[in-house]
């Protein structure tokens, strides 16, 4: 299961659990989606917690022309 948890500042939340040593499943990165003439972004990363769930945290950017 993946689940996507919406946080409007992710960087204290990365540095927190990398700084912590926890293992990230996907670091953090940038990721953009076409919207009709347009795009959409998160910054993201995602993180396994101890039952195998797939945790992703992202925060919304702002959107941009294609």
């Amino acid at each position: 299961m993946n689940l996507q948890i919406r946080i409007l500042n992710l960087l204290p939340l990365h540095l927190k659990l990398t700084g912590a040593k926890i293992p990230l499943f996907l670091d953090l990165e940038e990721k953009w989606y076409r919207t009709g003439d347009g795009e959409t972004g998160v910054l993201q990363f995602v993180v396994a917690d101890p039952d195998g769930y797939l945790l992703r945290f992202y925060e919304p950017l702002p959107s941009r022309r294609a």
